[in-house]
């Protein structure tokens, strides 16, 4: 009886709990784009250019990609402090040189890949039925991979074929201003704002250099309430 009673009153505790905050959760998902600075990797690519014997071509040199999202978002019952969000993003880009004539050809490919887990904090300065306007600062983690490939081919046969591989993690920072547009059963909004890899926690790397993930971000997005 008493083993009944307990189970009983911790479902009524998981509801209560459930109704008085779960009811205030979002999910959601959007996409964006980021323009990071990888200053260092850029500077890569001009020493291989310059250190060439022929004139080679600089085809793509880190473009802004599309990058997908995601966040569980908490609307607090403040007016100021208007939510918690934990957030997840991937950014993919590089870069490629090259050179081709009748006798072969010289390639040198970078890549550079990025996970970042961020906590956010966001404050509301202006609010309306329809919509909100927020401040927003996180804190977190970014995680990324940087790898190098440089091959050269003459007359069909593979002469160099060279490829490094590196890892880091830094502690990683974003200030963000936010437009939220609501609906009956969704909002949707659109971000811009700048991140700065502050604090480097680890790096294992081969030979390239340090990496620099600082820039801004643009990003759009859609959330649903989860109950």
């Amino acid at each position: 009886m008493m083993k009944n009673l307990i189970f009983i009153l911790f479902i009524l505790f998981i509801a209560l709990i459930q109704e008085a905050i779960a009811q205030h959760i979002k999910v959601n998902g959007g996409a964006g784009i980021g323009f990071f600075n990888l200053s260092e990797y850029k500077k890569l690519n001009d020493d291989v250019l310059a250190a060439l014997p022929v004139q080679g071509q600089l085809i793509s040199n880190f473009p802004g990609t599309i990058s997908p999202e995601a966040a569980i978002v908490y609307e607090t019952p403040f007016n100021t402090l208007a939510k918690i969000r934990l957030s997840w993003s991937f950014h993919s880009t590089g870069s490629r040189i090259s050179y081709t004539d009748y006798s072969g050809k010289y390639l040198f490919d970078q890549t550079i890949t990025f996970t970042t887990i961020s906590t956010e904090f966001g404050f509301r300065i202006f609010r309306s039925n329809t919509y909100d306007m927020h401040l927003n600062a996180s804190l977190g983690i970014l995680r990324g991979k940087h790898n190098s490939h440089e091959t050269l081919d003459l007359y069909s046969i593979n002469y160099i074929n060279i490829e490094n591989n590196n890892s880091f993690t830094y502690l990683n920072g974003t200030v963000t201003s936010e437009f939220i547009k609501h609906f009956n059963d969704f909002d949707c909004g659109f971000r811009i704002g700048y991140n700065y890899a502050f604090l480097e926690l680890s790096v294992e790397r081969d030979t390239a250099p340090k990496p620099h993930a600082n820039g801004l971000q643009l990003s759009g997005f859609i959330g649903f309430k989860i109950f």
